[in-house]
């Protein structure tokens, strides 16, 4: 003989399954699909598409939907639309020639650094800098390294990442 839980008083579910899957389905894509200018669903925002989009899916009785039910329904099913993890794929088309200069580099620069390491003198210096389009260098901060640096014969091998 199996155990079994005896029928319980209160309310049975009022949101079907039906209903359910389409809020986790909506919870899961993203707001551009649905015409929003967001990257994420935010409670508020995934609320509202459904009230507004409920009966012309055939889920009327969510029109009155609540934003704490829908995340009883997320957090159920452990969705969170405003968690999201990702990666970068690289879409140039150049990607992996232009990553072979950088890659170079950086062993040139390991490599001059065991040099250096061993006491050998080099005359190359290797400047790296990130471009960063929000910064403008208005000025020079260390004066006295720029004169010093003149006046040593060098080769620069710029690198732009």
């Amino acid at each position: 003989m199996a155990l079994k839980d005896l029928p319980r008083s209160g309310r049975s579910r009022k949101i079907s399954s039906a209903e359910r899957t389409w809020i986790l389905s909506l919870a899961c894509s993203k707001p551009l699909d649905y015409g929003y200018p967001h990257e994420l669903w935010t409670q508020q925002l995934l609320a509202e598409y459904i009230r507004r989009h409920c009966i012309e899916n055939g889920f009327p009785e969510l029109s009155k939907i609540a934003r704490g039910t829908i995340s009883k329904i997320l957090g159920a099913s452990n969705v969170k639309p405003h968690k999201i993890s990702s990666y970068l794929a690289p879409i140039d088309p150049e990607f992996e020639p232009k990553s072979a200069v950088v890659l170079h580099t950086y062993k040139q620069v390991e490599l001059l650094q065991q040099i250096s390491k061993e006491g050998k003198h080099l005359d190359m210096i290797i400047i790296s800098y990130d471009e960063k389009p929000g910064i403008q260098a208005i000025g020079n901060r260390y004066p006295i390294l720029c004169q010093f640096l003149e006046c040593m014969p060098m080769y620069l091998v710029i690198m732009n990442m």
